[in-house]
């Protein structure tokens, strides 16, 4: 079980986590092929958990797609990320 002080740890690990997630989602763009040809929205980076494709008239159309599996990814990539920067803050500091 984890105790307080170990949480106290994480807490700014996973805030850095966040905020990652959240800037690279609006800034950057999936790494995969595109699936819609008149364009659409997706959301995810290094993978996509989100896709909807434009109709031939640029409006949304069609049904979302989630992937909860490249969510779960992105999440990881993005914690693993975080706690490698503080790590290399940590020891530099």
């Amino acid at each position: 079980m984890f105790s307080w002080d170990q949480f106290k740890r994480q807490v700014p690990i996973l805030a850095l986590a966040i905020a990652l997630f959240s800037v690279t989602n609006v800034f950057l763009r999936p790494i995969q092929f595109a699936l819609c040809i008149e364009g659409g929205v997706q959301r995810g980076f290094p993978l996509a958990y989100y896709s909807q494709c434009n109709d031939a008239r640029g409006l949304l159309s069609g049904t979302p797609f989630w992937n909860p599996g490249a969510l779960f990814i992105d999440l990881v990539v993005w914690y693993l990320v975080a706690a490698g920067v503080l790590l290399l803050y940590r020891r530099v500091r």
